[in-house]
């Protein structure tokens, strides 16, 4: 095995992964996301109102660590806290159907750390894993597969097609130009050919059709005049020229 050979099966083996992969691993995620947000439900009063166990003037005035964050700081009452667990849930939620997918994917994150720093003392380390686990998956392709994202791609890339080319499995039209072979048999005007187009990986026939000579303006009549039988000559009938 060569050194190219090599670093080509290490890279496909430790280096690659499948979007489809990448695809499920973000619905699963935002499953278990939306799962911890639906569970702190119940303890939303005691955990994330000022009526609870710790109120947020207590965390600011003398926080547990330093440089702590939360938007959960910004609610006293249960009606702030719920408006505040309605805006986790949308982002776990566009998250996990793949819509703006990097965008909601740093959205969730952002949420998930406000949600776990505003009862810093209630939670373990599974929530650090699940911190760390966002913030690397944050640089691979998530919404590349089984995504909104990916669906309205794939629609950008076929404007034109149709339910039914959909439903025959027809690639997808080439917008550039084709180019067109056409070949001549004989020397008359007026020989039918048939022209052959390349689009891409789709070629199509062209029925037959007459070719015109191309010229400046006038074309038209110099062909009819060609065409046209020429006056015989003064001397003997015959016609001028010979064959």
């Amino acid at each position: 095995m060569t050194r190219s050979d090599f670093r080509q099966a290490f890279s496909r083996t430790y280096l690659e992964m499948d979007p489809r992969t990448l695809a499920f691993g973000r619905i699963f995620f935002a499953l278990v996301l939306i799962g911890d947000l639906l569970r702190r439900i119940p303890w939303l009063r005691e955990f994330y109102t000022n009526a609870g166990i710790l109120p947020n003037h207590t965390v600011l005035w003398r926080p547990p660590v330093t440089r702590l964050f939360s938007f959960f700081f910004m609610s006293s009452l249960p009606e702030e806290a719920a408006i505040w667990f309605v805006i986790c849930f949308i982002c776990f939620f566009f998250f996990l159907i793949g819509y703006r997918t990097r965008l909601f994917h740093v959205l969730s994150f952002v949420m998930t750390t406000s949600l776990h720093n505003r009862m810093l003392f209630a939670e373990n380390w599974g929530g650090v894993a699940m911190g760390a686990l966002m913030v690397w998956t944050l640089f691979l392709p998530m919404g590349r597969r089984f995504s909104v994202d990916a669906l309205l791609a794939s629609l950008r890339a076929r404007p034109n097609e149709t339910p039914e080319d959909l439903a025959a499995g027809a690639p997808p039209p080439d917008n550039r130009p084709a180019l067109s072979f056409a070949a001549a048999i004989g020397a008359s005007p007026s020989v039918r050919v048939v022209g052959v187009e390349l689009a891409g990986t789709v070629m199509a026939f062209r029925p037959a059709r007459r070719i015109r000579p191309v010229g400046p303006a006038g074309g038209d009549r110099a062909d009819r005049a060609s065409r046209a039988p020429r006056p015989a000559s003064r001397g003997g009938g015959r016609a001028h020229g010979r064959s």
